[in-house]
């Protein structure tokens, strides 16, 4: 049987009211740990009968923040970061009858074990991979 090939690629870029600013006479607020801009790029690569991998880039911009750990709490800036995640799903056995399909699954997490902030004082976590089956469909 001819094994197909179907590569999606897809990009998302959110550009909403991110930067709310409320001006009083003795305060100015924003709207913190909100970034003005992010984008996501995202592509997929899926093979019919087989599976699925799929690799998603985001990039978080500078964003507005408070440090809690000193009094008066005063804002800081927070730098952006960009992010890389990968998933794969693949059918390791052929489903028989009614009998759903087994598949291993697989997630890392921060693939490039980027050190960042996405909240002041509370780092993200490294590198994660998580590995599992699935019985079923996705």
């Amino acid at each position: 049987m001819p094994t197909q090939l179907c590569v999606i690629y897809g990009i998302f870029l959110p550009r909403a009211l991110t930067y709310r600013v409320y001006h009083s006479s003795r305060l100015i607020a924003c709207a913190c740990r909100s970034a003005s801009w992010q984008a996501m790029i995202r592509s997929a690569f899926m093979v019919p009968i087989t599976g699925w991998i799929s690799a998603k880039t985001t990039y978080v911009g500078r964003r507005a923040d408070v440090d809690f750990a000193r009094f008066p709490s005063p804002r800081v800036q927070l730098g952006g970061y960009a992010k890389v995640d990968a998933t794969a799903d693949v059918r390791v056995l052929e489903g028989r009858g009614a009998a759903p399909a087994p598949a291993l699954t697989m997630r890392v997490d921060n693939a490039l074990d980027r050190g960042f902030e996405p909240v002041k004082r509370y780092a993200a976590p490294g590198r994660t991979v998580l590995v599992g089956a699935r019985i079923g469909t996705p």
